[in-house]
């Protein structure tokens, strides 16, 4: 009801305008004689014409028949005699016109009152209806005011009635009518609407360019703008400053800086006079377009460089990680009297954070608590993004506990803080403080963040109650939670649940892959990291190729890993990360020569990639060669870690060498001021057991300055199995059961000494008690690559424990290795079946106890290499991967399989290679 009366009213107003108009010109119509007529123009005096004229003095000139008056003066002006009365009557008809004319603009703009509250209220219709009814001379007035107000009440259904009837009328050939059709189209949102009507506007100038431009830089088309100008060159149209800003925020946008610099020389050359808003323009366009040198020549040309420029370079230089620039900057400023404001003072914090100049960071914090600017949001998250980028934990808290209203971006900013420096409990904390305290609901990053925290910690308990959180709250399905998730799954040992979480992504990316393949690597299922990894349907990035490597590593897969090396190169992600992975492939694979390879060819060395090499050499038990990369380390002023010192004190220790071990511990403190390390004492406890001094082995492990952990026992157990200590060894393994009850070798190497020692009650009893507290023993598992195809075997020889070969072919490999004992023995081989007892309940024979030795998985590994080999002349060696320890017998044997089959054999096992060639092996009988 109130707006049928509101548009009655708007209606009612331009009606009365109208009628007022119409009233006066009837009335005056009414009392009028007949005008002359034209055809009897010709034979009326002068005089005649000037009495008639008379007649309409004073009254509306609506009232004559259109140009009567004017075409009567004009005839006058030939007659004779006539001169006066001539000059008289056209002085009238010029009045009368000005008269005429003051009264259509006055109509006109009570029509336009009448529209615009009609407008507010409810349509324009009824003003249009208006127009129509009423004979206006120059509608175009009208029509102006109607579209500038659809544009200011971004009125599209009133804008398109007021177009329509502009056509209707024939008026769009009016330029300052189409022109604002354009506009009120592009106000509107309607940004092909506005082209179609500028593509119909045949003599286009300045402002309809401007207009359309600006359209496509406000509608994210700053392509369609530069094409625009393009246009306007080859017309001869000149840019005024509206549409020079439009184009350089068009380049802004597309970061053209090429185009961004033919308008600047543009501009120069046509001596177009810029201001300070243009000039800022060009130097944010500059800085957006990565050109800061083009920035700071167009700042130090400002003749004014008022606030808004000084934020701008400041801003640039920051944003850019010129942190030192921006400082610079933000103090020449203060010595040239510009006082910062809130901005000026975020970007100049930026700066410090960008380089971490925590000093700079602290002056300009004590000058915004001095000039007493009001601390928004913007500028309190400044400070301490300042701050924790400088590790200033303590002043982050402070400025963090000092806001008066923390938010989501705090709070997610101080728990990544907290979980970059590793402190992930006290990050759970301040999460739990925002939900539960502060009641604040945290967004996709700070879940993402969080679960870094779980994943530092290992909480996989806490890991699924977050997950669960998120979950309620409809995260579950964004992309940087899914892959936050999957990494923490992965890292937490769970990969089946990284799995489910993968699988219910609908969009993944290569983070998520990359998450994914790494969590099967790090967790015992390399063979699917490898599968996952030829599936991927993104392109690999740099850390997915180091998982794809590493899962090759794990597996042996030599000829797997060089088809990465290729794509690698292919990609061209060579950097000193990646060629360090692939250089610790190569060795992982048995390929020393392809290790060192990539080593030598690296262009820039460091601490990563030569303990790599030290540590390939060490694996492969080439110690001398360790050493030298040590020696060439110190010589090229390479810094040594801890983990240096390490790998080439296994090196000692794989050799037996104490005296090196012992005087390398002590060069340590003397010559590099390094505090040895639990691992560095670890190292001597092994090669004081492989020597057989375990006396000073067991000392050392209760008098080094740590507490001696489950690896540290187990070391001292490994060396009282090596050399058949029983009574030390009981006493070593005791221990790991307190420590890591959950461990297998304990019990193992315990029982197996027992065996050999005949002490079979002793061995049942640790057996059992293994059983009693559920520790299973792994199954040894071995992999041999052929052509491209990885194989897997398993210990026993079962023909239902190996995956994906049949009956026929595990017996030839069985047969084979039956076959070769024979000529084993004759070359002096003695199976050592003193072990068996635990290894195979229920073979009581000692010919028996034999054949079970044939069967670990190492050797059917090796007889499937030996049958499947195409080329019996084949050269390259069988490369073997084992899951655990080769045993004592498996190492004698595979010695001489290697010197009666003339084949190289490379065997992998828990700690170390052994290179097998000619009936001799690497480790020197050492391991």
């Amino acid at each position: 009801m109130a707006t049928t009366q509101c548009r009655g009213k708007a209606a009612s107003i331009a009606k009365e305008a109208a009628a007022a108009a119409q009233a006066g010109m009837a009335t005056a119509r009414e009392k009028l004689p007949r005008p002359i007529a034209r055809t009897e123009l010709n034979g009326v005096l002068a005089t005649d014409c000037v009495m008639q004229f008379g007649e309409y003095k004073g009254r509306s000139l609506g009232s004559l028949p259109s140009g009567y008056l004017g075409y009567l003066a004009s005839n006058l002006r030939y007659r004779d005699g006539a001169k006066q009365e001539c000059a008289q009557l056209a002085e009238g008809v010029l009045q009368l016109r000005r008269d005429y004319r003051a009264s259509q603009v006055h109509l006109k703009y009570r029509i336009i009152h009448a529209v615009d509250r009609s407008l507010k209220r409810s349509s324009a219709g009824n003003a249009l209806a208006e127009i129509d009814r009423q004979n206006v001379s120059d509608p175009a007035l009208v029509y102006g005011s109607l579209l500038r107000r659809c544009c200011r009440h971004k009125s599209l259904e009133e804008g398109r009635r007021v177009h329509k009837h502009i056509a209707e009328n024939n008026l769009m050939v009016n330029r300052y009518l189409g022109n604002l059709v354009v506009h009120m189209y592009a106000q509107c949102g309607k940004f092909l609407d506005a082209k179609a009507v500028f593509d119909s506007i045949a003599s286009k100038n300045d402002r309809t360019y401007a207009i359309m431009i600006a359209a496509c830089v406000r509608e994210g088309r700053p392509l369609q703008a530069l094409e625009l100008w393009g246009e306007m060159e080859e017309r001869g149209i000149v840019a005024d400053k509206f549409i020079v800003t439009s184009l350089v925020a068009a380049c802004t946008k597309l970061q053209a800086l090429e185009e961004g610099r033919r308008l600047h020389e543009h501009l120069i050359i046509t001596g177009f006079r810029t201001d300070i808003p243009l000039e800022t323009a060009l130097l944010q366009m500059y800085a957006k377009c990565g050109s800061l040198d083009d920035a700071k020549r167009v700042f130090e040309g400002m003749e004014i460089k008022d606030l808004f420029a000084w934020s701008s370079i400041i801003a640039a230089y920051a944003r850019a990680g010129r942190g030192e620039m921006a400082v610079v900057l933000y103090r020449r400023m203060i010595a040239e009297g510009v006082e910062p404001n809130v901005v000026t003072f975020a970007c100049a914090l930026g700066g410090c954070a960008s380089v971490a100049g925590l000093a700079d960071g602290r002056a300009i914090h004590q000058r915004i608590l001095a000039s007493k600017v009001p601390q928004d949001d913007v500028l309190q998250d400044s400070l301490l993004n300042m701050y924790l980028k400088c590790d200033e934990m303590v002043e982050a808290r402070k400025v963090f506990e000092g806001m008066k209203a923390r938010n989501v971006r705090s709070y997610t900013a101080m728990i990544s803080a907290y979980v970059q420096a590793g402190e992930h409990a006290e990050a759970l904390e301040l999460f739990s403080r925002m939900s539960k305290v502060e009641a604040i609901e945290p967004n996709a990053y700070t879940f993402a963040t969080i679960l870094g925290a779980v994943e530092g910690l290992g909480n996989l308990e806490k890991g699924r109650k977050v997950h669960r959180h998120l979950a309620s709250r409809g995260f579950d399905t964004n992309v940087v939670v899914q892959n936050a998730l999957v990494t923490m799954y992965g890292k937490c040992g769970s990969p089946v649940e990284a799995r489910k979480v993968f699988d219910s992504m609908t969009a993944r990316n290569v983070i998520s892959w990359t998450s994914m393949i790494a969590a099967y690597a790090q967790h015992g299922n390399p063979q699917e990291a490898l599968n996952l990894f030829k599936r991927m349907d993104v392109e690999p990035s740099g850390v997915s190729f180091s998982s794809a490597l590493n899962a090759c590593a794990l597996l042996g897969a030599l000829d797997e890993g060089r088809e990465i090396h290729h794509r690698v190169v292919e990609a061209n992600l060579a950097s000193p990360q990646m060629e360090t992975s692939l250089l610790s492939m190569y060795a992982r694979c048995g390929s020393l020569d392809d290790a060192r390879r990539v080593f030598n060819r690296m262009k820039t060395r460091d601490a990563f990639s030569c303990n790599a090499m030290i540590a390939a050499f060490t694996q492969h038990g080439r110690k001398k060669q360790a050493l030298r990369i040590y020696r060439k380390m110190e010589q090229e002023g390479i810094p040594a870690d801890g983990i240096t010192f390490v790998s080439v004190l296994v090196a000692c220790s794989h050799t037996s060498l104490v005296a090196d071990c012992r005087d390398f511990l002590q060069s340590l403190v003397m010559d590099h001021g390094v505090v040895p390390l639990v691992e560095h004492y670890l190292c001597m406890v092994d090669v004081l057991g492989r020597s057989g001094r375990l006396g000073d082995a067991e000392e050392l492990v209760e008098t080094m300055p740590y507490q001696a952990d489950a690896v540290a026992w187990m070391t001292l157990l490994s060396g009282c199995k090596r050399h058949g200590d029983l009574d030390r060894g009981e006493r070593a393994a005791r221990k790991v059961f307190e420590l890591a009850p959950a461990e297998t070798l304990p019990y193992v190497f315990l029982s197996n000494m027992y065996a050999a020692a005949k002490r079979f009650d002793d061995a049942r009893r640790v057996r059992k008690e293994m059983e009693e507290r559920g520790v299973t023993r792994p199954v040894a598992v071995s992999y041999i690559e052929i052509d491209n195809e990885l194989h897997m075997f398993t210990s026993g020889g079962r023909d239902e424990q190996q995956e994906g070969h049949d009956g026929r072919t595990m017996e030839r490999v069985r047969s084979l290795l039956v076959e070769l004992l024979e000529p084993m023995k004759q070359a002096g081989y003695v199976p050592d079946t003193r072990e068996v007892y635990l290894e195979q309940q229920g073979v009581t024979s000692e010919e028996e106890k034999q054949r079970s030795l044939c069967f670990h998985s190492e050797r059917l590994a090796i007889a499937y290499g030996l049958i499947a080999a195409k080329d019996p002349d084949d050269s390259r060696p069988l490369r073997v991967v084992n899951s655990h320890r080769v045993c004592s017998g498996c190492h004698s044997a595979i010695k001489l399989l290697s010197d009666i089959t003339e084949k190289r054999i490379f065997v992998r096992d828990g700690s170390r290679f052994h290179h097998f060639e000619k009936g001799a092996c690497s480790c020197g009988d050492h391991w």
